[in-house]
């Protein structure tokens, strides 16, 4: 579960960007090129495609600074749900 996660948040993140497919990215999404807006349209995109709610004390840069923290934060709601 925990590998199909991050491989849909990379891919999201890649579509975000206008990434090609096969390039490789940081752990950590400002590395990439993640600003404000795009981290926001990431968040919509991933409670869209897990059909979950991020609570709001998480929608801030600082709280997912890397890949995995989007990774552990999905598989945590999906978890408690």
């Amino acid at each position: 579960m925990i590998n199909q996660i991050k491989a849909d948040v990379v891919r999201i993140i890649k579509e975000l960007l206008e990434l090609p497919e096969d390039i490789m990215l940081d752990n950590r999404i400002t590395d990439n090129g993640v600003n404000s807006i795009i981290f926001i349209k990431l968040i919509v995109a991933l409670e869209s495609a897990y059909e979950i709610e991020i609570p709001d004390e998480f929608l801030v840069m600082e709280k997912f600074e890397t890949i995995d923290d989007f990774v552990n934060c999905i598989a945590s709601i999906r978890k408690s749900s």
